[in-house]
């Protein structure tokens, strides 16, 4: 998808769902997108819905952080209030996962923020991936689902939405200086944060 066309679907979306496999980028994305809006002079919100790689807020919980100033990361976001769900996997944690979204974005709503981005974890296989990705989606409400995939790995999840306006899909290729995070990586990170 061409940039500016991107940039203009969103302009008339509040709330943006980000979904997509691990390593696809969405954080990067969500960061472009979110300084985008910030530099137009609206009040941007970021809920971090990505537990157990939460950069917004510590792991375990979902956050909700304000564009206070342009973004270098997506953990430059001022922490506004964060959920506690107790996981760092929303497998098995479900209900928690999703009460704790649908809170941060009312937070997000109840603070006048009028762009919403939500980042999601890359967990997006099977039933159970196609589960939690539906339940999340009507949980929020989404204008928009901006989907990051190398191929069709969301296509299952995302089919059903094709008959309605909304929310309205898009589809964009990983970001080319995306890389791979190894799981050492990742266990390393949740430590330090920890």
């Amino acid at each position: 998808m061409n940039p500016n066309d991107l940039f203009e679907v969103i302009q008339s979306a509040r709330i943006i769902l980000f979904m997509g496999e691990k390593d696809t980028g969405k954080t990067t994305l969500i960061t472009q997108i979110a300084n985008h809006l910030f530099r137009g002079g609206l009040r941007v919100g970021i809920v971090d819905a990505d537990v157990g790689q939460s950069v917004i807020g510590p792991p375990t919980t979902v956050g909700f952080g304000e564009v206070t100033a342009e973004l270098t990361r997506l953990s430059d976001a001022a922490l506004r209030r964060f959920a506690f769900v107790g996981a760092i996997t929303p497998k098995g944690n479900m209900l928690q996962h999703l009460l704790a979204t649908r809170q941060m974005v009312d937070a997000a709503l109840a603070c006048g923020m009028e762009k919403i981005l939500i980042d999601t974890t890359g967990f997006v296989a099977g039933h159970a991936g196609r589960l939690l990705k539906e339940q999340k989606i009507a949980a929020v409400s989404p204008d928009v689902i901006l989907c990051a995939q190398r191929g069709d790995e969301c296509e299952h999840i995302l089919r059903q939405y094709a008959r309605f306006a909304r929310p309205r899909i898009l589809r964009v290729a990983p970001a080319a200086e995306c890389g791979t995070k190894s799981s050492a990586f990742r266990q390393n990170y949740r430590a330090a944060m920890f």
